[in-house]
This record gives structure tokens, sequence and C-alpha cells, in this order.
């Protein structure tokens, strides 16, 4: 597999190589992970999330 960053810089240089669903689906995993953190007890607090 690949980690967020290494798919964007693929999209990049070859803007076919990931398909949107696939896009989609990092994203909406992602923010699955950062709402489950917000409503820990106590909530995990982040600062920066980047690829």
């Amino acid at each position: 597999g690949h980690d967020v960053k290494n798919l964007i810089k693929l999209r990049q240089q070859t803007p076919n190589s990931v398909p949107p669903e696939r896009i989609e689906l990092i994203a909406r995993q992602m923010l699955d992970a950062v709402v489950h953190l917000h409503h820990r007890v106590p909530p995990v607090i982040h600062r920066d999330i980047k690829p």
C-alpha cells in the first residue's frame, strides 16, 4: 500500500493514477478517525493533520 503523501505525489505526476473514488474513501476514513478521537473521554487533541 501507499501512504497519503505518496498517493498525492503519484496523483500529481500521473493525474489518472488514483481513482477519485479511492481518494474519497481515504478522506472519509481519515475524517471518521478524527471524529472518533474527538468523541473520546477525554478527547484526543491534535495539532496539525498533514499527509
